[in-house]
């Protein structure tokens, strides 16, 4: 059996809040095999989102290890930064309202030497066309964009950096149901055109069920629930990953023809 493309052992994470010790991530394991897509699912506190700050490299465990090819995660290697690549939940405040899309796109490509000068304009189109948008939106600012269009140039940006894998907060709480759909849809298509590894961060499992081969689920800093994502939907242990998934909205039909 080959090695996972990122081992987590034992992870812990704890904060002060004035006198008090807060664990926001209690010992937890896992691994992810190279191509997975994984969502990780819990409540606003569950610690989700620090664990995904912890893979980044954002925050520093209070012990623990995150091992991705075999080897202890160091963020000072600029070659894994441009590896491990982000995409966050709300793209108006992650893009620069004074750059164009060719400039926000240009930058990581000139950062980590992606191509050759000459060969800049040709990639972004490229990376463009990978999220369904042409040429026409290289001198647009972000401000000018929908919700949707900002974040396809969110994820045209991570993929600037030919990572191997993305790691998602909440990609699509900020879009209405069918953009959403759309959204994950385009990232099926990606992930399977570029072979990409895929992590979610959400609290919304509804998101999940289509994109993701593997689910874990988070309450109070603990993995409580872990298991490929037909079962947890089918058959889930824990009376809290069932709340969950009583709380999914239902689908209409015309959200039902454009699922992933």
């Amino acid at each position: 059996m080959s090695e996972p493309l990122l081992e987590i052992q034992n992870l812990k994470k704890n904060f002060k809040v004035g006198l008090s010790n807060v664990v926001a991530v209690d010992d937890i394991s896992f691994n992810i095999a190279k191509y997975d897509s994984v969502s990780i699912v819990g409540e606003s506190g569950s610690g989700k989102t620090t664990l995904a700050n912890l893979i980044l490299g954002v925050e520093k465990q209070t012990s623990g290890s995150i091992r991705y090819n075999g080897e202890e995660i160091d963020f000072s290697n600029k070659g894994l930064r441009k590896t491990i690549q982000f995409v966050q939940q709300n793209p108006l405040s992650s893009l620069n309202p004074k750059k164009t899309i060719y400039q926000t796109l240009e930058l990581p490509l000139k950062i980590h030497n992606i191509c050759q000068r000459k060969e800049i304009k040709n990639k972004i189109i490229q990376l463009l066309q990978y999220v369904d948008l042409d040429e026409s939106y290289l001198e647009r600012h972000p401000y000018s964009l929908s919700g949707g269009q900002r974040q396809r140039i969110s994820v045209a940006r991570a993929l600037a950096c030919e990572p191997e894998i993305i790691i998602f907060d909440e990609p699509t709480s900020a879009l209405d149901v069918l953009i959403q759909l759309k959204i994950l849809n385009l990232l099926s298509e990606l992930k399977e055109k570029l072979q990409l590894t895929y992590i979610f961060i959400t609290h919304d499992l509804a998101v999940v069920r289509n994109i993701s081969n593997k689910t874990i689920v988070m309450n109070k800093g603990r993995i409580v629930e872990m298991n490929n994502t037909q079962k947890v939907f089918e058959s889930p242990k824990e009376e809290y990953t069932k709340e969950l998934i009583r709380s999914i909205p239902t689908i209409t039909e015309e959200e039902e023809k454009i699922k992933p």
